[in-house]
């Protein structure tokens, strides 16, 4: 391409842009590649097309100022625009008031980047920019451009007042027993927090809309579910994702944020009124989000019913059990399994994917221990008579073995355990295992087998006995569960 067709590309991509001739889409990307081929030109050619390029910056940064989530970009082509505007101001490329527009829309971009990002140097540069809007006001401006340029002005005030709010609505598929009008307010982390919840009908239940039936126990919404409205005084970027955890995935930012503020209060909720039969939420349990959030009296954002569930169409390929699955779940119905570790290790996975982090690892590790009586036995069994396997794992202390027997008579010895003061002492994990390798060999060292037990038990007892826990326990759950189900694999395998 010479570079007079490259000149004609980018004046009729400045046409397309402004004109709308293409969907948006397509209007980026036509934008972009002339922004692309304007980088080749000299500076005289740039000078000769210096109107047309304008439009193509000042159309992208609009475009993607009207996405919400392209805010960097936005402001880049924003400046852009104007840059070229000042390099050629004496060719009065664009009228004022187009210039204020395009400031306009650069202020609160700047102002959104900065609410996501607490960027100061943002935040002055956009109240550079209103006060050229204010030096520059023309009362003769459409109303509806006014209003927008007021707009940007009660957002900047907004800011330095921290008069900012996001209101965040979802259903919880119970009761939560609270009346329609009462608003309850309470700090999370130092923020300020109210919460409404208004009773809704489950329609299943066959009750009419405005019916008084329900049941106080209704932890499974059969007859009422309640509606949540969180005010937060905060700003939430709402199309920022956040991974939840391996299990669950990611979703987006307002959701996970308000859980965690909603479980801290249903956490005092059930200690203050026992009403113990209400869970805890988790990301599975919301179908779908509201979001609005406020800067002093201007709505900067308003997702309505926004899906928190990522959804998939199967096709032919439906969710159900495969045929496999089915004949394994026959032959279990037919002979139930003996090892129950399994069982727990299900409901392990379970609590983590609900994210109840502490019952995941208590509950991982009764599933390890399960199984390592289980193996253990197995392999103990073929070289310990029945009395000796009963022994060892009861811990028996038995005069002949017993360590002080230099010092203690067998009568006082016995005397002893009837009075509990010798007690008898099973044998821990790690006790267990290094009996199994007097016998055998396995296809990983003492160290690596005590390396992955210290793993699997972190935190277990922190968490059992209420001591202070430091540690991000949905990654050590994470770590509990992979470790077990990988020890599992290599001793399965002896």
């Amino acid at each position: 391409m010479d570079r007079n067709e490259m000149m004609l590309k980018i004046m009729q991509a400045s046409n397309v842009l402004y004109n709308k001739i293409e969907n948006d889409e397509n209007r980026i990307k036509i934008g972009l590649e002339a922004s692309e081929l304007y980088k080749s030109l000299n500076k005289q050619e740039k000078e000769k097309i210096a109107l047309h390029i304008y439009i193509i910056y000042r159309e992208l940064g609009a475009l993607y100022f009207r996405t919400n989530t392209e805010l960097y970009n936005a402001e880049f082509f924003f400046e852009s625009s104007l840059n070229i505007k000042e390099e050629n101001r004496n060719k009065d490329i664009e009228s004022l008031k187009n210039e204020c527009i395009t400031k306009q829309m650069l202020a609160k971009t700047k102002m959104l980047i900065h609410l996501n990002n607490y960027d100061e140097k943002r935040l002055q540069e956009a109240y550079s920019c209103i006060e050229f809007l204010k030096e520059n006001y023309d009362e003769k401006w459409d109303e509806d451009f006014k209003k927008r340029i007021n707009n940007v002005i009660e957002i900047y005030n907004g800011i330095m007042r921290k008069d900012v709010k996001s209101i965040v609505t979802f259903k919880v598929p119970y009761h939560l027993l609270i009346d329609d009008n009462e608003e309850i307010n309470f700090k999370y982390n130092d923020i300020e927090c109210s919460i409404n919840s208004k009773t809704v009908i489950n329609t299943e239940s066959g009750f009419l809309k405005g019916s008084t039936v329900f049941i106080e126990k209704d932890k499974y919404g059969i007859i009422n579910n309640s509606v949540i409205t969180l005010k937060i005084r905060k700003y939430i970027n709402i199309w920022d994702s956040i991974e939840v955890n391996k299990a669950v995935g990611t979703v987006r930012n307002p959701l996970k944020e308000s859980i965690d503020i909603y479980n801290y209060f249903l956490r005092n909720y059930v200690i203050a009124t026992n009403k113990y039969w209400l869970p805890e939420i988790n990301e599975n349990m919301i179908v779908n989000t509201q979001t609005i959030v406020y800067v002093g009296k201007v709505e900067v954002h308003n997702v309505p019913l926004s899906m928190s569930l990522t959804l998939s169409i199967p096709g032919s390929n439906a969710l159900k059990l495969t045929n496999s699955e089915i004949e394994k779940l026959r032959k279990e119905l037919e002979n139930p399994n003996k090892d129950m570790w399994k069982l727990s290790l299900n409901n392990a996975k379970d609590y983590y994917l609900i994210k109840d982090y502490k019952n995941a690892i208590i509950m991982i590790n009764i599933a390890f221990e399960n199984f390592t009586y289980s193996f253990s036995k197995e392999i103990l069994k073929k070289y310990m008579t029945t009395e000796e396997l009963a022994q060892f794992f009861e811990g028996k202390v038995i005069y002949e073995e017993y360590f002080l027997k230099e010092y203690i008579s067998e009568e006082s010895f016995n005397k002893a355990k009837t009075n509990e003061i010798i007690k008898d002492n099973p044998p821990t994990i790690y006790r267990i295992y290094s009996e199994c390798y007097k016998y055998e060999e396995f296809k990983l060292t003492k160290t690596q087998l005590n390396k992955k037990i210290s793993k699997i038990k972190d935190q277990r007892n922190e968490i059992v006995h209420g001591m202070k826990i430091t540690k991000d326990l949905r990654f050590v759950a994470e770590k509990a569960i992979d470790e077990f189900e990988s020890l599992v694999e290599i001793l399965k395998k002896q």
